[in-house]
C-alpha cells in the first residue's frame, strides 16, 4: 500500500508548489528535474533522498506508476540538486527492501513502514562542476 492516487494528486496540487522552495537546500529534501518521456517538457519534483554509495537511493512512497519515475526510467538521467549542490544522476535501478550501503533515517523507515514502501530507486551520480562566472 503506497499513498493512494488521490493523494499524490493533492500532494502535486498543494504540497509540491510549497516544499519546492526549500527542495535541494536543506536535509534529505531534493528537486529531482527530469524531462517528460512524451512530451519532453521539463519537470521538477520535490523527493526525498539518501546518500547510497556512489549516489542517492529515493523512496517509492508513490509506487512504482509514479509519472516523475517512468521519465527517469525512459531517459536513463536526471538532474538533482541536493543541499545546494547540482548531481547528473544516471543509471537507474529499481531495488526492492533496503538498498546496500544505504541507511535511512528512523523517521523514513517508520513512513516506509506506515505506507508499505518497499522500493526504492538507486541511482549514480556525479557532482556538476560549478559555472565559472567569468
Amino acid at each position: 500500500m503506497v499513498f493512494p492516487a488521490v493523494i499524490a494528486h493533492l500532494n502535486r496540487r498543494l504540497i509540491n508548489p510549497l516544499v519546492s522552495r526549500l527542495a535541494g537546500s536543506t536535509g534529505s529534501l531534493g528537486m529531482l528535474e527530469h524531462r517528460g518521456r512524451r512530451t519532453g517538457r521539463l519537470y521538477r519534483t520535490p523527493l526525498m533522498a539518501f546518500p547510497a554509495p556512489g549516489g542517492f537511493a529515493i523512496v517509492l512512497s508513490y509506487g512504482e506508476q509514479a509519472d516523475w519515475l517512468q521519465n527517469v526510467l525512459a531517459q536513463g538521467t536526471a538532474m538533482f540538486t541536493w543541499r545546494h549542490r547540482r548531481f547528473v544522476l544516471a543509471h537507474p535501478v529499481l531495488e526492492h527492501g533496503t538498498p546496500e550501503g544505504v541507511s535511512f533515517p528512523r523517521w523514513a523507515r517508520v513512513i516506509m513502514f506506515l505506507v508499505q514502501a518497499n522500493t526504492s530507486l538507486v541511482m549514480e551520480a556525479r557532482e556538476q562542476a560549478a559555472e565559472n562566472p567569468g
